[in-house]
């Protein structure tokens, strides 16, 4: 029997790359979600995501450090709305997420952070460069948390919208951008998001 809770979480984490991908402008598509189980064991394989189009304009340097910003925070808020609502949000609790089914997300933040480094300061010895990146990642870390936190009621209706339709092992759930921007809470958070949109 699938587990409704752990849907739910994964529900939120999705729900939350889309939200937060368009309140930073990018074009979103359908969220997919598909809980694969392996015959003859308790594991679970996901094949879950948001479509989100980062097509941006970076004719400047200020402009490649807000979209890699933008990136970073959008590919946190993933994990960080995963975590139980009865759970504080901290970098530990959000890690044992990105170490395992969030590694994606987190090789992504690594390598924009390093990028954000790599622009702001240049070239450093290795422990002053790693002072550096944990300082950027923490500050973005932060900044996540507060997205988060502003968007939760829709990050939450979005998921519980999709988790309800979630009944079934190895079948594709897909949430188009339209059926996502009809629900009243999204309708409110982007008042022009019709379908398609």
């Amino acid at each position: 029997m699938i587990n409704s809770e752990y849907v739910r979480s994964i529900a939120r984490h999705e729900a939350a790359h889309w939200i937060m991908g368009k309140r930073f402008g990018a074009g979103v598509g359908a969220i997919t979600l598909k809980f694969t189980h392996e015959p003859g064991t308790s594991s679970v394989r996901l094949d879950c995501h948001a479509a989100v189009d980062r097509i941006a304009s970076t004719k400047t340097v200020p402009e490649i450090e807000e979209y890699f910003r933008q990136r970073v925070r959008a590919s946190m808020a993933g994990a960080i709305a995963q975590l139980p609502p009865d759970v504080g949000v901290t970098i530990p609790a959000v890690m044992g997420i990105w170490e395992n089914e969030g590694q994606d997300d987190y090789m992504k933040i690594r390598e924009f952070c390093q990028i954000l480094r790599n622009i702001q300061y240049g070239e450093a010895d290795r422990q002053t460069a790693k002072t550096q990146l944990n300082e950027i990642s923490e500050a973005l870390f932060l900044a996540s948390v507060n997205d988060v936190q502003e968007n939760k009621e829709p990050i939450k209706d979005l998921a519980e919208h999709m988790a309800s339709a979630v009944t079934e092992f190895n079948k594709s759930y897909v949430f188009s951008s339209a059926a996502i921007s009809s629900i009243p809470s999204i309708q409110a958070l982007f008042p022009l998001a019709q379908s398609g949109s």
